[in-house]
């Protein structure tokens, strides 16, 4: 059974950012449900709010976590990647294995 992403919402005050009258599709005074990463981008970057602190709460550790588990499959590649020998950089040419005599 596969997991649902959890939604949270963000609101787009009425005094945040003068002049600007929309952010996307969300208009000024209004508030949209996005997933976690979008919210935390839209409060962080564009000026928006979490429409409550365990939202945000539960946001910020969703990010975190994500952040964290491809953080530490990153490494895991780079340390599986040291162990495996690597190929030669070019591969012999047929001139390459003539014997001096031909």
């Amino acid at each position: 059974m596969s997991e649902q992403a959890k939604s949270y919402t963000v609101h787009f005050p009425k005094d945040a950012r003068p002049g600007v009258l929309a952010i996307g599709g969300i208009k000024r005074g209004g508030s949209a449900k996005v997933d976690a990463a979008e919210a935390v981008r839209l409060v962080d970057a564009k000026g928006m709010s979490f429409a409550s602190a365990a939202d945000e709460k539960a946001a910020r550790g969703e990010v975190a976590t994500a952040k964290a588990k491809a953080e530490a499959e990153a490494r895991a590649k780079a340390e599986a990647d040291a162990k495996t020998p690597e190929a030669p950089a070019t591969a012999p040419t047929p001139t390459d294995t003539l014997s001096e005599e031909h």
